[in-house]
């Protein structure tokens, strides 16, 4: 049971890795003012992209395969959200103090947070359709 445990850590580990270096990728070109981007595919990152481009984020994104026959996700910029991804703080996905319930979300968070990107019972999520589905989860990324 123990080795079971400690696959299952570090599946999300890897996957907060992975969504870690694409929003990494995203912040550095960001700041050198680059349109495209490229980061690594997984089906979290692809949930969290898809949050972006409905709210209006990022402009899209794509999949590709390079040269070693690896997916990719191509992330096509919006110029006037460059400074959007100056102030992103990522949160590990799998620490238990980014799990948070609707009434913290109701009472603290909400009050001093920009944009927000949850991972809830009823998938990934924006903060805002958090707030308006009630519902809570996992932060993943948070812009205060």
């Amino acid at each position: 049971m123990e080795f079971l445990n400690q696959v299952g850590k570090n599946y999300y580990i890897k996957m907060s890795r992975s969504l870690n270096l694409l929003l990494t990728n995203i912040r550095n070109a960001a700041i050198k003012r680059k349109i495209y981007v490229l980061g690594p595919y997984s089906a979290l990152n692809n949930a969290v992209l898809n949050v972006l481009y409905h709210e209006g984020i990022i402009a899209s994104f794509s999949t590709k395969v390079d040269s070693d026959a690896k997916w990719l996700y191509e992330v096509k910029l919006r110029p006037d959200n460059y400074s959007f991804f100056k102030k992103l703080h990522i949160y590990s996905t799998n620490s238990a103090e980014s799990d948070i319930s609707y009434e913290y979300l109701k009472t603290r968070l909400i009050s001093n947070v920009f944009f927000g990107v949850l991972s809830t019972s009823e998938g990934v999520m924006s903060l805002r359709s958090a707030m308006s589905k009630k519902v809570g989860g996992k932060v993943i990324l948070l812009l205060k």
